[in-house]
């Protein structure tokens, strides 16, 4: 990695580490006068990991909702009576949430409501038979070796990244380091190229993924000065997720993609830390709507476009109407190179069988002889004697 690159990527983890300590403050602080100020405000310690980010929200507080999924990977949950821990998604029997060690075939909906209290019996044991309806032989031992504690006491959490439990900026940059050399090698965004979809918006899904499309404070991180309101709405900075999610319009388009029945639910409860982490949520999720998802995504990135270059007023229903014939006619063309029906299919050719042929002497008392006769060259006149 070139020098300029190791310098940008230690202050982005340094600055992920200071933002992730304001975060720890907020949940574990409770008698610190700017957390009650915050809570307040916000949301309670509790709701903050679900919490849906708003347009009036402050800039730190937004910030603080981006260091999220690396907070959460930090927590490390020390089980009381299972009423608070997330059995599926919480680092509570493992450095991992269990719902990243299982098949993906197993995964189904509403594994968020799930709490490990709903594994435990009267008896405060582990009840071992839903266990193994779940669960893998070597995930149950895993669990099995996390011991139940006879009184009912809360759920408690640490930071898992360091021996005493507590938070310390140091543990959060090293680990910060560790997620930035991680992402090149292994791009969890690559499920994007299998997805049944024009190539052009394959790309588009890339750029976003990337944090590559040209938001305005994008190009404003870049040197290009302009100013970064949305020109939409004009409320609130335009950037990807404000721009596909907190914007009044596209909430507008999104309500009336489920009130038509074109998405059978709303895909916005996927998008709570950024539009990013919805997508692969919906991908791992095998939500049947992720492909009208990404096209509908395409289709207000051109109603974007539409407003700051030909100063066209974007409507709900036209991006709607856009992405639904979009949708279809790429259907119709998959549908005739892919027929579903097996008996449309157009029979495979019958390979024809291959016919040696080599050359044989002419039989006895015969002989061959080659006539060569010169052929004049167009436009060559002929000599006569």
């Amino acid at each position: 990695m070139p020098s300029k690159e190791i310098r940008w990527a230690g202050v982005s983890a340094v600055n992920t580490a200071f933002v992730a300590k304001l975060s720890w403050k907020f949940l574990t602080q409770d008698k610190n006068y700017w957390v009650q100020q915050m809570r307040a405000k916000y949301c309670p310690p509790g709701d903050f990991f679900q919490y849906k980010k708003k347009q009036t929200d402050s800039w730190a507080w937004k910030c603080m909702l981006r260091t999220r999924d690396f907070v959460k990977r930090g927590v490390r949950w020390k089980l009381g009576n299972g009423h608070t821990i997330s059995f599926w998604f919480d680092n509570w029997c493992h450095e991992l949430p269990l719902v990243e060690m299982i098949d993906p075939n197993r995964i189904v909906n509403n594994m968020s409501q799930v709490k490990v209290k709903e594994f435990i019996t009267q008896d405060k044991v582990w009840d071992t038979a839903k266990l193994y309806q779940v669960l893998p032989q070597h995930l149950v031992k895993l669990v099995l070796a996390v011991p139940i504690p006879v009184t009912d006491m809360e759920d408690s959490f640490c930071w898992g990244f360091t021996g005493s439990g507590d938070f310390t900026i140091k543990s959060a940059t090293w680990q910060a380091h560790e997620n930035l050399k991680t992402v090149p090698e292994s791009w969890k965004f690559k499920w994007i190229w299998t997805l049944d979809v024009m190539p052009k918006i394959r790309i588009f899904l890339w750029q976003l993924c990337h944090n590559a499309l040209p938001t305005r404070v994008a190009l404003l991180h870049k040197g290009i000065y302009m100013d970064p309101i949305c020109p939409a709405c004009s409320l609130d900075v335009e950037d990807i997720d404000h721009l596909f999610v907190g914007c009044h319009m596209v909430k507008k388009t999104w309500d009336l993609a489920v009130s038509t029945k074109w998405l059978s639910s709303h895909p916005l409860s996927h998008f709570l830390s950024s539009v990013r982490e919805g997508l692969h949520g919906l991908y791992s999720a095998r939500a049947k709507d992720l492909t009208k998802v990404v096209i509908l995504l395409w289709s207000l990135w051109k109603s974007r476009n539409a407003l700051v270059f030909e100063n066209e007023i974007p409507k709900p229903m036209g991006s709607l109407v856009r992405a639904k014939r979009i949708w279809t006619e790429w259907s119709l063309r998959t549908s005739v190179f892919n027929p579903i029906h097996p008996h449309l299919r157009p029979s495979p050719p019958t390979p024809k069988a291959t016919k040696l042929i080599r050359w044989q002497s002419p039989p006895g008392g015969t002989s061959k002889s080659i006539l060569m006769v010169p052929i004049p060259l167009l436009g060559q006149q002929q000599v006569l004697s």
